[in-house]
């Protein structure tokens, strides 16, 4: 008997359907059909069981990975890392680019960013980056962030950094840089000292080096931050060193001393260059004249922001033989030109004058009064007080008061007798040797006034 749709009676010629084709109702009035029904309903809910979880698990999961896995999970994490030192955490967010990660390394780093404001200034950057991760740091170059996918569109964060370079400008001679108290190898450039392959972060800087005499010094310790990327990080060494100008020597041939050790530095037109002076040394030079005076001056590197300086002190001591080397010369002199009227020889004491002197004096000792003697030399002596000295065109020369003291014999006579003259005498420095120049006769007067005037005449 074929079966009824209990809701309209129409016939149900598919006894498996859970449907009447008339009314579409779902009762069926035989026991198969509501055993389908109860399997349909089973299955139905465990299909929303399942989706349930399903949901369940995605959303767990979601809240999970957006908490690890989210931009400002990562900023933040690593900012408070940075604030409190915590170089364990950071080994886990920070990513070498060309350079070691190292708890030394990133406790330099963490230094950069010890204030707040340092750190707000990273978290701007870093932002940035992650909204578009071609964007290269401003403040902080050597720093960028890396991002790699995850799964579901997800990504896990990192701090990329890169190393940097500090440039050493300096032309003191054996500088050596210690960095956190680690000493550093550089490479010698032009200029200074290069050092290569340095961690970001705030180091601590000294150097040592050595001036223009040997002298080891060392200079102020000096806070840097190392971020640069495009050219290295330039530094002086903070060195008590400069190179100094100084004018006001009298003589290019002088000799150039720091603190009173020569160098090989010499003045050209009065002025002398020299590197590397270390602060508080004093600049002097000394030149000896050929005619034995000696000229000095003197001043004292006070300040670096002034390195054009100008000797000062400059004076001028000796240069004129004391008495005995005076005497001397009044002796050789004298000696030799009585020995010349004696022999008719002018030339004996040509080496021991002037030309102008020479020419003066040798026709005289063929004169009358001169050949009806013999003479012998007794003495020639100096008055000291009436030693100056003076310029003669631009040579160095001195004059003095004598006496001469000698004997004669007539050559008819045969009488000896003793003399003496006061004379007046000046000498000039020529080649290479004091000369006398000048022979006058000295009054009473003037030998006791110690008085040279008869010269002046």
């Amino acid at each position: 008997m074929m079966n009824r749709c209990k809701n309209c009676g129409k016939p149900l010629e598919d006894n498996t359907s859970l449907l009447c084709p008339a009314c579409a109702a779902t009762e069926r009035n035989d026991v198969k059909a509501g055993r389908a029904g109860v399997r349909t309903i089973r299955r139905m809910a465990f299909v929303a069981a399942v989706l349930a979880v399903t949901l369940i698990i995605l959303v767990t999961l979601s809240i999970v990975f957006s908490k690890k896995y989210d931009s400002s999970h990562f900023t933040t994490q690593l900012t408070q890392a940075l604030a409190d030192g915590d170089v364990k955490t950071l080994t886990n967010l920070v990513s070498g680019q060309d350079i070691a990660v190292s708890e030394e390394n990133l406790t330099a780093l963490c230094r950069a960013f010890s204030s707040e404001e340092a750190r707000n200034t990273l978290l701007q950057q870093l932002e940035a980056q992650i909204m578009d991760p071609n964007l290269s740091g401003t403040s902080y170059p050597a720093l960028t962030v890396e991002k790699d996918s995850v799964f579901l569109g997800y990504s896990k964060f990192k701090l990329s950094v890169h190393s940097v370079q500090l440039f050493l400008a300096t032309s003191a001679s054996n500088p050596l840089l210690t960095l956190n108290d680690t000493a550093c190898t550089g490479e010698v450039v032009s200029g200074g000292v290069l050092y290569k392959n340095l961690f970001p972060g705030r180091y601590t800087c000294l150097v040592t080096a050595c001036s223009s005499t040997g002298e080891t010094v060392t200079g102020a310790a000096t806070e840097l931050d190392l971020f640069q990327t495009s050219e290295p990080t330039s530094f002086n060494g903070a060195l008590p060193l400069s190179d100094l100008t100084v004018s006001g020597c009298t003589s290019d041939e002088a000799t150039i001393l720091v603190n009173d050790q020569a160098i090989a530095a010499k003045a050209v037109g009065g002025t002398v260059t020299i590197p590397q002076v270390s602060l508080g040394s004093t600049i002097s030079f000394t030149f000896t004249e050929p005619h034995g005076a000696v000229t000095t001056g003197s001043v004292q590197f006070t300040d670096q922001n002034t390195t054009t300086l100008t000797f000062g002190n400059v004076t001028t001591t000796g240069g004129v033989p004391d008495k005995a080397g005076i005497d001397a010369l009044l002796r050789t002199y004298y000696a030799s030109y009585l020995d010349a009227v004696n022999q008719q020889d002018a030339t004996k004491f040509q080496p021991m004058v002037s030309e102008t002197f020479f020419n003066e004096q040798s026709p005289l000792i063929s004169s009358a009064d001169k050949t009806a003697n013999i003479y012998e030399f007794t003495d020639a002596i100096c008055e000291e007080p009436s030693v100056s000295t003076l310029l003669i065109g631009e040579e160095p020369g001195f004059r003095c008061n004598a006496t001469f003291s000698y004997q004669y014999t007539g050559r008819e006579s045969h009488e000896t007798q003793n003399a003496s003259d006061k004379v007046s005498c000046e000498f000039v420095f020529r080649d290479g040797q004091w000369k006398l120049n000048r022979l006058v006769n000295c009054s009473e007067e003037n030998y006791v006034s110690n008085s040279t005037a008869a010269l002046d005449g």
